[in-house]
């Protein structure tokens, strides 16, 4: 998989899922955690996710995020099949 899928992987699996830890996320998508770690702190810092408010341990799309989520094609995503 080319380190392109990872952002849309990741935002159509929170989308899918309302929240997934680190770890659930680098299983899905089949990358490690560190790989995942660093593009979801880019993620952070563009307000495209969160950390949740009702489940500790779980990242979750911000609105920013759910928008990007929508324009995500099936053909981009890892781990959707």
């Amino acid at each position: 998989m080319s380190a392109g899928y990872i952002r849309p992987s990741i935002l159509w699996h929170l989308h899918h899922t309302g929240g997934a830890s680190v770890a659930t996320l680098a299983r899905l998508i089949g990358r490690p955690s560190e790989t995942i770690g660093r593009v979801l702190r880019t993620m952070r810092a563009a307000k495209q996710l969160a950390p949740s408010t009702s489940r500790p341990g779980l990242l979750e799309l911000t609105v920013k995020g759910i928008d990007a989520a929508r324009a995500v094609d099936i053909s981009q995503v890892e781990g959707s099949k």
